[in-house]
């Protein structure tokens, strides 16, 4: 049995799973903000990554669309110098220069966005070489309009070899710059995947944690209106205890004063009588020789039934001689009254505790004892005083029936289970112990565990147990 389930104090404290819970509420969302954070991190970061890329994607489409332009304007230049040839106008022949200057500023420009790109300035090299020999071939003028001589034929075949070779090389170009567009694109793609993966972590996290969060918190919601409940139901205990206790003090004064009344208050009339006898009448003492040895039997017994309640009351051998002997006295009386047989275990060398020590534990063996003549049914029953170094722990285990498991388990819970055990486990915890109870059909073991010293405050609060 575990400490908490014993001591009532320790029951309306919040108990270990609320405290773990507790401590989860605080560790799991900062676990995961932190991971919210790393994660927020890497998405920022492959956002600057996706922005990168998409600039070098319209890069690509920037080089591609001039080398095209490229390769339309030298066409335009071939073209209208045919034209010119054909027809001698000489409108073809400018719009062929200026398509041809044109050309130049598209390479020049797709240069400059290719800066980087060896393999692209080595193509645009090759197509520098081929357009100064287009504009050299461009520069020469033909004899007669329609009338086309063999060279001109032979310039106008250089001119569309040489527009082939331009065309071949900013098709090369427009095809290198396709397929690193192509690539660009996939690791785009994968960036975006990648984004929307950390989107959706983070939103999973999200959901997660807002979803633990509402279970701790309806969850501690429940253990508080639990634990809420349990100290309604100990306060409730409580009270019905302390009017019990009440009720036992006024039934144990009107023992006390019955017990006086036609015990000792017969003795002490009869005396009275006698020595009214002696006293109305000098001579009766001769007249009557047994009135002096009846009043003295009467003394004797007057005095045995004020010594049996002193010891009932408050036993004066724990004060006297120690714990052990007043166990030891009040084990052999109890087994004479209740013909329970009962044996005491206690080591030799036992020494002598604080006297509200001593006095708790032997309360406890009395009350103890007394729970066992009226309920147990035992026929033995054996107490044994144990210490170690810090502590002193009494047990008393007996043969009988057993407590009910619905009163083990309402003391277990620390709401109820007796005014006789919930008095003891009140008595044992004002002073920093606790009481274990086990049982079975077999028997019932109580064990009373107490450290072997107490403050001035747990003595002060134990004297509304004196009263009783």
């Amino acid at each position: 049995m575990s400490a908490s389930e014993s001591n009532p104090r320790e029951v309306r404290r919040p108990g270990t799973r609320v405290f773990v819970r507790s401590k989860w509420r605080t560790i799991l969302p900062a676990s995961i903000f932190i991971f919210l954070v790393i994660l927020a991190a890497i998405g920022i970061r492959s956002e600057e990554r996706a922005q990168e890329s998409r600039k070098w994607i319209d890069h690509t489409y920037d080089v591609r669309g001039v080398v095209r332009s490229l390769d339309t304007e030298l066409f335009k230049a071939q073209a209208n110098y045919s034209q010119y040839l054909l027809t001698g106008d000489t409108t073809r022949l400018d719009q062929s220069k200026s398509a041809l200057e044109l050309g130049l500023q598209y390479a020049a420009t797709a240069r400059a966005l290719t800066s980087d790109n060896s393999v692209a300035q080595a193509r645009l090299n090759q197509l520098d070489s081929v357009m100064r020999q287009i504009q050299q071939l461009a520069q020469s003028r033909p004899s007669s309009a329609g009338q086309i001589s063999a060279e001109e034929v032979q310039i106008e075949a250089n001119l569309a070899g040489l527009a082939g070779q331009a065309e071949f090389i900013c098709g090369s170009m427009v095809s290198e710059e396709t397929n690193l567009l192509a690539i660009r694109h996939q690791i785009e793609n994968r960036i975006y995947r990648r984004i929307f993966l950390i989107l959706g972590i983070l939103v999973a996290l999200a959901l997660i944690a807002l979803a633990v969060h509402i279970r701790l918190l309806l969850q501690e919601i429940q253990d508080i209106k639990q634990a809420q409940a349990q100290i309604q139901e100990s306060r409730e205990s409580y009270r019905l205890l302390s009017a019990k206790l009440l009720e036992l003090r006024d039934q144990e004064r009107r023992k006390v004063a019955r017990e006086l009344h036609d015990s000792v208050g017969q003795y002490l009339a009869m005396l009275r009588m006698n020595l009214g006898r002696l006293t109305s009448s000098p001579d009766y003492l001769a007249k009557s020789a047994d009135l002096l040895p009846q009043t003295v039997v009467m003394a004797d017994r007057a005095i045995a039934e004020v010594r049996t309640i002193s010891h009932l009351l408050h036993p004066p051998l724990l004060e006297e001689i120690g714990l052990a002997s007043a166990l030891q006295a009040y084990a052999e009386e109890f087994a004479r009254r209740s013909n329970i047989q009962a044996t005491v275990n206690v080591p030799e060398d036992l020494d002598r505790f604080p006297k509200e020590i001593e006095l708790a534990l032997f309360r406890t063996v009395q009350e103890g004892l007394t729970n066992v003549h009226r309920h147990s049914g035992a026929k033995c029953v054996e107490i044994t005083l144990q210490a170690s170094a810090g502590e002193v722990c009494v047990l008393i285990k007996d043969d009988g029936r057993g407590i009910q498991p619905a009163v083990l388990a309402k003391f277990h819970a620390g709401v109820g289970g007796g005014v006789g055990l919930t008095g003891m486990r009140e008595r044992i915890a004002e002073l920093g112990g606790r009481l274990e109870v086990e049982s079975s059909p077999r028997g019932t073991l109580l064990r009373a565990r107490l450290p072997k010293q107490c403050d001035a405050a747990a003595e002060t609060e134990l004297e509304m147990f004196r009263t009783v």
